[in-house]
């Protein structure tokens, strides 16, 4: 069988979308146990379906509110990125 690449491939960094299988495959083939990066997309539609207005406490809040603190975790996410 002909091999892709003759070289050995050490990545320093690989971006994955949260999945453990993914994550144990990345640890396992690599030895060197390379930085693992989650993909932003992901991560925010993590947030979209995780974050709900019954697990935040915010059922009985303002709009105004809401807005404020959808606001502040947004620009904390985005700033850390």
């Amino acid at each position: 069988m002909d091999q892709l690449c003759a070289e050995p491939y050490f990545p320093t960094a690989v971006i994955t979308d949260q999945g453990t299988n993914e994550i144990n495959a990345i640890q396992y083939a690599f030895d060197f146990k390379p930085r693992i990066f989650y993909c932003a997309w992901h991560i925010l539609q993590a947030w979209e379906r995780n974050f709900t207005k019954e697990k935040l406490g915010m059922d009985n809040i303002s709009i105004a509110k809401k807005k404020e603190r959808k606001d502040r975790v947004s620009e904390t996410f985005l700033t850390s990125l």
